[in-house]
């Protein structure tokens, strides 16, 4: 299944962005709250007959982004296991996910080179990439998958074209195979998926 990811915010009666990987933290909702949300969804497709899904899409770089990413394992430097024990300490997906019919984490590596410390700390490698959508894959309920990021840059900057390209490989170099679930940002302009494709023809 693909989707086309749609930024959703809920204005009127919450103050809640569904792009903040951790809303409770944030202050932004309580559990309470989305449960009733949920609620109401099943309400309507009881009385209705709706087949409705509660979609999330939040972004990891409210996780990785803020704050000074630490030492978290103790072996005196930043690693990528840091990385992965700051997505655990941080990221509600974990908590929420179970609200949801499904939940499609951003990785944030096609529009940030570095992490932490609100994007200026340490080079966001491919190496990180590979072990978050590990992290992704296994440490999370099976209703969580990946959100494929791209923007008109890709028609111009080399660069760009393959940090999008890596989302293909690194969901195979963390799980062996091409996720059957992915959401997709691209901008304003859909035509941008068939001109990445013609370079990564699994994106």
């Amino acid at each position: 299944m693909e989707l086309l990811a749609l930024k959703v915010i809920i204005s009127k009666g919450f103050n809640w962005s569904l792009e903040d990987a951790k809303p409770i933290q944030s202050g932004r909702i309580i559990e309470y709250e989305i449960n009733t949300i949920l609620g109401r969804i099943q309400e309507v497709e009881r009385d209705f007959g709706k087949d409705l899904q509660f979609i999330w899409i939040p972004t990891l770089r409210s996780v990785l982004c803020s704050g000074t990413i630490t030492d978290q394992d103790g072996d005196g430097i930043i690693t990528n296991n840091d990385v992965i024990l700051w997505l655990d300490k941080y990221s509600e997906i974990v908590l929420l996910s179970k609200y949801f019919d499904y939940v499609f984490p951003q990785p944030g590596y096609y529009f940030a080179d570095k992490i932490g410390a609100n994007c200026n700390q340490i080079e966001y490698t491919y190496s990180i990439l590979v072990d978050i959508l590990r992290w992704i894959k296994n440490s999370n309920p099976p209703n969580v998958y990946i959100e494929m990021e791209a923007d008109d840059a890709v028609r111009t900057s080399e660069y760009k074209l393959q940090r999008t390209c890596d989302y293909v490989s690194a969901q195979e170099a963390a799980s062996g195979s091409i996720w059957e679930n992915r959401a997709y940002y691209f901008d304003w302009d859909i035509n941008i998926v068939p001109y990445i494709r013609n370079t990564c023809p699994r994106w």
